[in-house]
């Protein structure tokens, strides 16, 4: 007997139905326990409501039992009534249950996000080093949260050292600390950053801007799980998970000589790369919703997404990604609490289409764009910038000067 005639008889008999009466809806594989089905029939809108508002509790007390089918668990059962009410509801509810308790920021079944949070389950219970790529705003350090909190260190200290927002001559003092008298002004001790992630995970934001000498430091770090204060003689030894992340590809890095190769070697050994938004489109307005959600909890105005505006997300490219859809809903609901969030309320330059880029880019704006990401990248250093873009320091003066960079 196959697999179908099997389901059509368990389903006849759990509910003294007929299998066509029936109707199957699959949720699909967007969260890490078992996947599951909910067989909707039945009378009851009151039932429906009830278990719509307490989707997250029907989940654990009303799925009912394994469906067993060749030795397999096929799924468990919820008897559900007025499928298309229910499952309008549960959609809206359920979105918020993932992404509260299971996969931050998943919307779809096949979201691309569900192969990244696949690979962080399988070494969460290991101290293993990993490496996250991503463009800005794609929400890496929400990934290494997510890491930590579901990894045996979770009660254990959570330290990010943001290599961005640190002065070149800080680095090492914040990251390594340092030992009385180390330095002019070192009246005391200091522990630094990664003592403060003992037992825990040291999360390295924007490794690939950190100056060359400090990488070499770095190096003993991952490879010998050890350190030195500044000024301090005996090694410290690390019992910490180290997470790097990275805005910026660190094979390109190493291959341009910006990046030791050693040191991309020993943090390339569980690499994610986190996909922007542009390649997650039909997760974008239910992402949208989701934030929106977020902000009416936190300014409570009701706000609410008008359905015009999934055209305006699916032709804009989003080069800030969730940060900067967050940060335009934000916006939004602040100029205009408690309305419809319309698409004339959000940047012109989002009605764009991308279909109607006839005005191609001249070269110059190209080259003024990537100068400027670049620059932004090294944080205005500019020796470190024209390393990156081939040039000298002379000729990246004068195009900064050309394009009004300065």
């Amino acid at each position: 007997m196959d697999k179908e005639n099997q389901l059509s008889e368990a389903i006849e008999a759990a509910f003294d139905k007929n299998a066509q009466d029936a109707v199957v809806i699959e949720l699909g594989d967007i969260c890490s326990f078992t996947d599951y089905f909910l067989i909707c029939t039945g009378t009851s809108t009151r039932h429906n409501q009830t278990i719509a508002d307490n989707i997250e509790e029907t989940l654990k007390r009303q799925a009912v039992r394994p469906l067993h089918i060749e030795g397999y668990t096929e799924g468990e059962w919820v008897l559900l009534d007025y499928v298309d009410f229910v499952i309008h509801i549960f959609s809206a509810r359920a979105r918020e249950f993932y992404n509260d308790q299971s996969y931050p920021f998943v919307f779809n079944a096949d979201s691309p996000m569900i192969g990244v949070y696949r690979t962080l389950e399988k070494v969460k219970d290991n101290p293993t080093t990993v490496l996250i790529e991503g463009e800005s705003g794609t929400g890496k350090d929400v990934l290494a949260q997510w890491l930590h909190y579901n990894s045996p260190r979770k009660n254990d200290p959570f330290i990010k050292i943001d290599f961005a927002s640190l002065p070149e001559d800080l680095v090492e003092s914040e990251l390594f600390g340092y030992e009385r008298g180390a330095f002019t002004g070192a009246v005391t001790s200091k522990v630094g950053k990664l003592d403060l992630a003992q037992g825990g995970t040291a999360v390295l934001d924007e490794i690939a801007s950190v100056d060359l000498t400090v990488q070499a430091k770095l190096l003993n770090v991952v490879e010998a799980k050890q350190f030195y204060r500044l000024g301090g003689t005996k090694s410290i030894e690390l019992d910490a998970r180290i997470v790097a992340l990275s805005s910026v590809p660190l094979a390109k890095a190493a291959e341009r000589q910006i990046f030791r190769q050693d040191l991309f070697f020993r943090l390339n050994l569980i690499t994610i790369r986190v996909p922007p938004l542009r390649e997650r489109r039909d997760e974008i307005f239910p992402m949208a919703e989701f934030l929106l959600a977020q902000l009416d909890r936190k300014y409570k105005t009701g706000s609410k997404l008008h359905p015009d505006c999934h055209a305006v997300f699916q032709q804009y490219e989003f080069p800030g990604n969730i940060r900067e859809l967050r940060n335009v809903l934000e916006r939004a609901v602040l100029i205009t609490p408690g309305q419809e969030i319309t698409p004339a309320l959000l940047p012109p330059v989002w009605q764009t289409s991308r279909s109607s880029a006839v005005q191609m880019p001249t070269l110059d704006d190209i080259e003024r764009n990537y100068i400027s990401e670049v620059l932004k990248q090294t944080h205005g250093k500019k020796v470190k910038a024209a390393k990156i873009l081939g040039i000298s320091r002379k000729t990246l003066l004068e195009k900064r000067k050309k394009y009004g960079l300065e």
